[in-house]
C-alpha cells in the first residue's frame, strides 16, 4: 500500500543555488591572472 506521501519522484529537482557574487568571482579571476602573469615574468 503506497501511498503519495511515501513515493518517490523520477527526478527530484536540486536545490537552487544562489546567484553568483559577481564582485568576488572578479577579485578572484583577476588575482589568478596576476598571479599567473607575474609567476612567469
Amino acid at each position: 500500500m503506497s501511498t503519495d506521501a511515501d513515493a518517490v519522484p523520477v527526478a527530484v529537482a536540486p536545490a537552487k543555488r544562489p546567484p553568483i557574487n559577481k564582485y568576488a568571482f572578479a577579485c578572484a579571476l583577476l588575482a589568478s591572472m596576476n598571479s599567473v602573469l607575474l609567476g612567469y615574468g
